[in-house]
């Protein structure tokens, strides 16, 4: 008995080895007492390391506060199987399945649990709940409407939101009924419609697919067609179908009216519209209609029995190159029999003119042969269309004025000249030109004059490139021309690219003759180079501009090559922008006075010059922000502002004896004077402050003349009917005509401090100062001139006819503080 009992040990021991599963004894605390070595291997522990402990420390946290119900349910059902998770030796967590016993062992209460790792089955069974999820999802989705057949119970077991919409009732409706309960024509008692329902589903349940069409009844009792697909759905346990419905009641009624029309439509163009041509084996014309002679522009005679492809035709492809024979539409269908479709050649008439055809190739085979016996090829004539589509492309990509490429075909090209040089290693240049005072012959001769001298800039510039290189236009007066393989080498590269550029000016500076005019210009240019796709195409653009504009600034009619340092510049224009925007905000300006002299030296006024008292840079002279000023718009409110400040303080002046007679001059720009409320806001300052106009004088540069003549003229001559006077500041240095001269209603003319630097010295500037003094008498005008820093220069213009002067001999422009001590001491 002993020895049976060992064997049945010995037995039971093997089995608990070398069992599949992982196997664990545990007493009735939890504490491991054996495992197999599959167990050990299931969590990579040794046995040494697992024996002896206690199973929570084997199970995650969550799991472990379970255990002891669980030992307590395994010991009173005999047996517990259930779900959880134990932690490998490295930490991850594996989901396991787990059969807990409840056993003797050695004469105590223990459990025996055999662990299953589910890690695979976890994952199927989260991809199958994915997959049904999509395809739930893909079949609410789906526009056709979808139901399940039971094909055992004869009804519906599931259906999308479309079948809703088709049966035209609700997805519990549907599930009541069975397909026979929506086909048409037949009642749902019918039996030989139940019959073939369930022939036909048998049939799908062996693994056919079927589609066909049927009439389907909705609720409303609506007849609809529907094409039907049936295909089996797999399940153990079921025969399942999956039903596709989608109406096509339109589309069939779509389809017969298509069909007729378009009989209609083959009869009518057979003899109106399209041209047949019928051709045999040798591609030798057989048979052909009117529209073939019409389009072709041949007669009959010269059609039968030639060849589509004869010479005399001269075919020719799109791009202007000739159609070889082997590759014409009807010798292609004969040689392959395949159709060819939408063929776009042009054919030469015997009168010489160009028709450009479509041609459709169909082939028409004997019974038993795989090569085409006869082609029929119908052709339409579509050179309308072509010039419509090019003139399309070139309004699309070329610029209109002057048939230069525009912004778009420019940035094409130089997308693709990026990628040319990043493989050949090769480098190319963008020179960006803009013509130097534009604007001027616009406003001065007309924008028809403006148009023709854009029109011979282009022809120029074309004539200072190779064939390879690109010219464009932006717009406006600006250009870009493109070089393309200057070379590996970046130096002479460079160097190429400059020796265009002096081209291109040299070739801008010649007279150009305009509408009976003989005008100049010239153009500043900005030059980057490029041989990398890494570049961005606007930054190259955006460089060519920078170097552009310092070339600008250089003095205009030059070229200069893209520095970074210029981006710098860039950065600091745009901080000293903001702080512009925020020194208007907080007010951080001033104004400086500098004294106007009669000929005794006794003060007359001032001229008012706007400082700014920048917190960080000190203080900030008007050439450095007022430029920028007038780009931004900024100057207007900055305008405004000096006009307020020059009220209130001829207002301050009025209380005092030996000041109240003294007149100020104020700079106004282009931009602000042009503005149409500048008559309304200058009127309302001077009211504000309750000042005699006449004390306040406006100085107007000769540019603002150039613009808007009779509008400047109608504005002046508005202010000076309240009292305000004018003063034409930097005569002589700009453009202003003499006829529009005599009309301004001014009262004074500033000389040019240009004119007064050499005058002791330069006979020019002596003949130039005589000129405008002795131009201001004969016109009623005061004259003063500005810029007066010697003794030698006041007599000058003491003994020519000019008595009042401004200057650093008297004074430099100081605070009011300084103005008015300076007053007190004349």
């Amino acid at each position: 008995m002993v020895r049976r009992l060992m064997a049945v040990e010995h037995n039971f021991r093997v089995l608990f080895d070398l069992a599949a599963d992982s196997m664990f004894v545990v007493d009735s605390t939890g504490i491991i007492m054996e495992a197999n070595q599959t167990g050990y291997e299931l969590l990579g522990y040794t046995k040494a390391e697992m024996l002896g402990r206690h199973v929570s420390v084997f199970v995650p946290p969550e799991y472990a506060t379970t255990l002891e119900n669980r030992f307590a349910k395994a010991q009173r059902e005999k047996c517990l199987i259930y779900e959880s998770a134990m932690v490998h030796k490295s930490g991850s967590v594996l989901p396991m399945e787990i059969a807990l016993k409840a056993l003797e062992w050695d004469g105590q209460m223990a459990f025996l649990g055999i662990v299953r790792d589910i890690r695979e089955r976890k994952l199927m069974d989260a991809a199958m709940r994915e997959s049904e999820a999509r395809f739930r999802t893909l079949a609410e989705d789906a526009p056709e409407a979808i139901v399940v057949h039971d094909l055992e119970s004869g009804l519906f077991v599931d259906a999308t939101t479309s079948a809703e919409r088709l049966f035209g009732c609700s997805r519990e409706e549907i599930l009541r009924h069975g397909p026979a309960y929506f086909y048409a024509q037949n009642q749902p008692d019918d039996a030989p419609l139940i019959e073939s329902i369930q022939v036909r589903g048998e049939r799908i349940i062996a693994g056919e697919q079927m589609k066909f069409e049927r009439l389907v009844r909705t609720k409303s009792g609506k007849e609809i067609l529907c094409e039907v697909r049936l295909v089996r759905l797999p399940s153990e346990t079921r025969k399942l179908i999956r039903a596709s419905y989608v109406d096509i009641t339109e589309r069939k009624q779509s389809e017969r009216l298509l069909a007729e029309s378009e009989k209609l439509y083959r009869t009518l163009i057979m003899a109106l519209d399209e041209g047949v041509v019928l051709q045999d084996e040798n591609s030798s014309i057989i048979a052909f209609n009117k529209s073939a002679e019409r389009i072709l522009g041949l007669t009959s005679d010269q059609l039968k029995g030639k060849s589509s492809y004869d010479p005399g035709w001269r075919a020719i492809r799109e791009d202007g190159s000739p159609f070889p024979a082997e590759e014409h539409p009807v010798v292609m269908t004969l040689k392959t029999g395949l159709p060819q479709s939408n063929v776009i050649m042009g054919v030469h008439t015997p009168a010489g003119a160009l028709t450009w055809i479509s041609i459709n190739v169909q082939p028409i085979f004997k019974e038993g042969m795989a090569t085409p016996y006869r082609v029929v090829a119908t052709m339409h004539n579509v050179t309308e269309r072509k010039l419509v589509d090019e003139k399309i492309v070139t309004l699309a990509f070329y610029d209109t004025l002057t048939g230069l490429p525009n912004r778009q075909l420019l940035m094409d090209r130089l997308r693709l000249a990026l990628a040319s040089t990043a493989r050949s290693g090769k480098t190319g240049a963008l020179l960006l030109i803009d013509l130097d005072n534009f604007k001027t012959i616009n406003d001065t001769l007309g924008h028809d004059v403006g148009d023709a001298l854009l029109q011979q800039v282009a022809q120029r510039l074309w004539a200072c490139i190779r064939e390879v290189d690109t010219v464009a236009r932006l717009g406006g007066d600006e250009f870009v021309v493109m070089l393309e393989d200057l070379g590996e080498d970046v130096i002479e590269a460079a160097e190429q690219a400059k020796t265009t550029g002096e081209k291109i000016i040299d070739e801008l500076n010649r007279a150009y003759p305009l509408c009976g005019h003989e005008c100049r210009s010239t153009a500043s240019l900005g030059a980057v180079l490029f041989r990398s796709t890494h570049m961005a195409m606007e930054d190259l653009l955006k460089q060519a501009d920078i170097a552009m504009y310092q070339a600008k600034k250089e003095g205009r009619n030059t070229l200069r090559f893209f520095d970074p340092q210029m981006q710098e510049s860039i950065n600091a224009r745009a901080l000293l922008e903001a702080e512009l925007r925020h020194a208007i905000e907080k007010q951080q300006f001033q104004l400086y006075y500098q004294i106007q002299v009669d000929g005794r030296g006794h003060p007359l006024g001032a001229e008012a010059l706007i400082r700014w008292a920048h917190p960080g840079r000190g203080l900030v002279a008007p050439m450095e922000f007022i430029p920028l000023a007038e780009e931004t718009g900024l100057i207007l409110p900055i305008g405004q502002w000096v006009i307020e400040t020059a009220c209130a303080q001829i207002k301050a002046w009025e209380k005092n004896s030996w000041t109240r007679d003294l007149g100020l001059s104020v700079n106004v720009s282009a931009s602000q004077f042009h503005q149409p409320d500048f008559v309304a806001q200058t009127q309302a300052a001077l009211e504000r402050h309750g000042i005699n106009p006449n004390l306040l004088t406006l100085e107007l540069t000769e540019g603002i003349m150039l613009k808007d003549t009779e509008d400047t003229i109608a504005t002046m001559n508005t202010l000076k009917k309240i009292g305000v006077q004018f003063a034409l500041d930097d005569f002589g240095s700009g453009y202003s005509s003499l006829q529009y001269l005599k009309r301004l209603p001014l009262h004074q003319l500033k000389i040019d401090r240009s004119f007064i630097r050499d005058i002791a010295i330069d006979d020019s500037d002596k003949a130039i100062v005589r000129t405008v003094i002795a131009m201001a008498q004969s016109l009623n005008l005061g004259v003063i001139a500005e810029g007066v820093e010697t003794e030698e220069q006041r007599q000058f213009l003491l003994e020519n006819g000019c008595s009042q002067c401004q200057g650093y001999l008297f004074s430099w422009p100081v605070p009011i503080e300084q103005f008015e001590s300076l007053l007190r001491l004349a």
